[in-house]
């Protein structure tokens, strides 16, 4: 009578595994906030309620589809202080549990517009969830800038850790422009990725993580030939997504695809779906010409990682 006792035990115990390695590590969530931190009231003030409505203050979120980022990382940050800082910030610091730890990059650019990027990490509720961000070996920073080519806005990237995995989340902003100065700065993120990947993080001298997403305003299709340039300079393939429209005219109307996710398979697990990545619809319903006007000409774009 133990053999079937054994048998029930094993394929219990096969569930239990499968289950644990299907489910979803966390999310990430990135946004171009459209110059965050400027205009003039009503237009600032909808434009930190729109904000809160998409990456919420604390667990669970009800925001732009009802769900809860882990990470988000956002672009055209104008004012550093904007999410956290000030007498009343969108997200106190330090954060309670189940919040959002924020850390924001000096501003970058090399003329007089200047821009900076912002990670916004869900500080862990319980031992092992996600996330926290690990430090560079070196000088123990957890924010990383990209160093090398010509970027006008170069990449920054942090480490987040959840349930024993690290992985490298870089945020984007490609220029806009001339097409061939777009397509050859673009091309250049194989290097930035690589250079991410080879940076020594935490305490043990060498130690280094191969995992990594990519994700930002890249200002181009995935089927443009940057990202064959990208995937030509990088040793293991990568997949991009989501593939769908995301930025709006000014009449809210979807024109382009520029907003994406870059991984290499082999080391990310992500359950590709026709909505993962996906591309995230307005918060509370509200209709995509009001988003446009009060908040931005992008929609967000959001996966969820394994």
């Amino acid at each position: 009578m133990m053999l079937p006792r054994l048998i029930l035990f094993h394929r219990l115990l096969l569930l239990l595994l499968w289950a644990g390695s299907a489910r979803a590590q966390f999310t990430l969530f990135s946004q171009n906030t459209l110059h965050l931190g400027w205009g003039r009231d009503p237009y600032y003030t909808n434009k930190n309620t729109y904000m809160k409505g998409c990456v919420a203050t604390t667990a669970p979120s009800t925001g732009c589809t009802a769900s809860s980022w882990d990470v988000a990382i956002l672009q055209e940050v104008m004012n550093g202080n904007e999410l956290n800082g000030g007498t009343t910030p969108l997200y106190p610091q330090p954060p309670a549990p189940g919040a959002y730890l924020v850390l924001t990059t000096g501003f970058q650019g090399k003329s007089t517009y200047r821009e900076a990027y912002s990670f916004m990490v869900r500080n862990p509720v319980s031992a092992g969830d996600c996330c926290t961000v690990s430090q560079r070996t070196a000088d123990n920073q957890q924010i990383s800038i990209y160093t090398g080519g010509t970027f006008s806005r170069p990449p920054a990237g942090i480490v987040v850790a959840e349930h024993g995995k690290q992985t490298w989340i870089v945020d984007y902003h490609a220029i806009f422009g001339n097409v061939t100065a777009r397509r050859a700065e673009v091309s250049q993120m194989s290097d930035a990725i690589k250079a991410f990947v080879a940076t020594p993080i935490g305490a043990t001298p060498g130690a280094q993580v191969q995992r990594f997403i990519a994700g930002g305003d890249w200002n181009f299709p995935i089927t443009d030939a940057a990202f064959t340039n990208i995937q030509n300079g990088l040793p293991v393939p990568i997949l991009i997504g989501p593939a769908g429209l995301t930025s709006l005219n000014p009449k809210g109307a979807l024109s382009s695809s520029y907003d994406h996710f870059l991984w290499a398979p082999s080391l990310v697990t992500i359950n590709v779906t026709t909505t993962n990545p996906g591309v995230v619809t307005p918060p509370g319903g509200i209709a995509a010409p009001d988003f446009r006007k009060n908040f931005s000409d992008h929609l967000g774009i959001v996966v969820s990682v394994q």
